[in-house]
């Protein structure tokens, strides 16, 4: 049986598709989320996700007036399956979009979990097979440099350096069991962090357009010839 509606029709839906896990998250724009659930499964699954947290929600698709959406980086499927959904839903009701890089969002929910003011981190995701992407994120929760490619076989300890490190869809021994266990508090917490982050944004007067927002690629996607990385995606399609 659907629940009763005791929330206002302008609700934000958060997105995120950069790991292995969909996250979905419901919330206001207050940026506090509704008490729903997402489901861990695979992004080919979020449609399905989307719905099962507005019933539970006892909402509508009509009840959003805006979505947040993860911009990774992350895997390049990945990626465009959680971005297709969140620009589409936007551009056919005209409602609110907007984009957050997924890595400050880890940030932010890191520092949330754990009760702790903002501090400067490196979060080391997977990147396909045996890449590595490292973001470096300042304690504002913003991207204080591009996030960057490693190429397979780096030194990582090296190169990421010391300080606060999350590690994302690594081995614990990576970098350690510790990195690990902020990388599962930081995705965990992603869908809060996200409506954190977008419902200020938007309160800012911050929006994104659903033609010209692109995930955070850090690399061109396999297939793609070194004469195209200028190439513009077409904005007849969301």
């Amino acid at each position: 049986m659907a629940r009763t509606k005791t929330h206002p029709t302008n609700l934000l839906l958060a997105i995120d598709t950069s790991t292995r896990l969909t996250i979905v998250a419901l919330g206001d724009r207050s940026g506090t989320r509704l008490p729903t659930r997402f489901d861990d499964v695979g992004g080919g699954a979020l449609l399905e996700v989307v719905a099962g947290v507005l019933r539970e929600a006892g909402a509508t698709v009509s009840d959003v007036s805006g979505v947040i959406v993860g911009t990774g980086p992350g895997s390049f499927t990945g990626l465009r399956i959680g971005l297709a959904m969140a620009k589409t839903l936007a551009f056919t009701r005209r409602i609110d979009l907007i984009g957050i890089p997924s890595v400050e969002a880890m940030a932010c929910a890191l520092d949330t979990a754990l009760g702790q003011e903002g501090q400067d981190c490196s979060i080391v995701m997977a990147a396909g097979a045996r890449d590595h992407y490292l973001a470096r994120v300042s304690a504002s929760w913003r991207l204080s440099e591009p996030v960057r490619l490693l190429a397979p076989g780096v030194d990582l300890e090296a190169v990421v350096g010391s300080g606060t490190v999350l590690t994302v869809g690594l081995d614990a021994e990576a970098l350690g069991p510790a990195a690990a266990k902020r990388g599962r508090i930081a995705v965990q917490g992603l869908g809060d962090a996200l409506l954190l982050l977008g419902a200020a944004a938007l309160a800012e007067g911050r929006r994104d357009d659903p033609a010209t927002l692109v995930p955070l690629y850090v690399a061109v996607p396999r297939g793609v010839t070194a004469s195209a990385k200028e190439m513009a995606w077409s904005p007849d399609r969301p």
